[in-house]
């Protein structure tokens, strides 16, 4: 294995990854040495150890929860938010809140509501029910 596949292996990501804002410092020049015994060539390493990692973090999928972990740990939250605003769809809260009662069994036609009677509600909704529509069924709006 050579020494960049050492460098980028996923033990040594997690341990960047939970030392990055020190990387970060060491990078940046701080003392001016990494250890007592530090050159610019080591914090030129540095810095490009930590472009690759930003790099890599980029192309990771942006439907992943642990995407924005590894943004978080980073500290790059700001570009992953500008990076992922277009997946966000503009909507009101009444918008959510109707969505919510929806999904918890409310039903907005209530003269058209069906009965109580076995199938009602699937029929009312297509064929498309939840487990717990039966369960629901006592809880419509008046």
């Amino acid at each position: 294995m050579s020494l960049k596949q050492q460098e980028y292996s996923p033990e040594r990501i997690t341990y960047y990854l939970e030392h990055w804002s020190e990387l970060v410092a060491a990078a940046e020049g701080g003392t001016g040495q990494l250890g007592g015994n530090g050159t610019r060539s080591d914090r030129l390493v540095l810095v490009c150890l930590l472009a690759d990692l930003e790099a890599a973090a980029d192309r990771l999928p942006r439907y992943w929860t642990s995407t924005r972990d590894v943004f978080r740990m980073q500290g790059r939250m700001r570009t992953w938010w500008k990076a992922n605003i277009a997946y966000f769809e503009e909507r009101s809260m009444a918008d959510a809140v109707n969505a919510m009662a929806h999904s918890l069994g409310w039903l907005e036609d209530i003269e058209n509501a069906p009965g109580d009677e076995p199938g009602a509600l699937e029929r009312y909704r297509g064929g498309k029910a939840s487990v717990s529509d039966e369960a629901r069924r006592g809880r419509r709006r008046p």
